[in-house]
């Protein structure tokens, strides 16, 4: 993951889930074009179904992408995101 300190201000935040490969392809992606994001981990639980249901009320899968605290969707909306070239204002 790139690493960022408590300072920098995360506009990319995944909300991931174990085992989850579009979590991982996710958050490779963002890796690949070096594109800092905070991961956020939740259980599959019903605590952790209640987290995503907070965030992103009509999800049903993971990963959840936000950008600026908008939910975007999941992987392929974020591979949506880079075909546009939308991803290189957070490099």
């Amino acid at each position: 993951m790139i690493q960022t300190t408590d300072t920098d201000i995360v506009r990319i935040v995944v909300y991931t889930t174990d085992p989850c490969s579009f979590c991982v392809r996710a958050k490779l992606l963002l890796e690949a074009r070096g594109v800092p994001y905070r991961e956020e981990h939740l259980p599959r639980t019903p605590e952790g179904r209640a987290r995503l249901n907070q965030v992103a009320p009509s999800a049903r899968t993971f990963p959840q992408v936000a950008i600026d605290g908008e939910v975007i969707g999941g992987y392929r909306e974020l591979v949506a995101y880079d075909r546009d070239g939308r991803l290189d204002r957070f490099k």
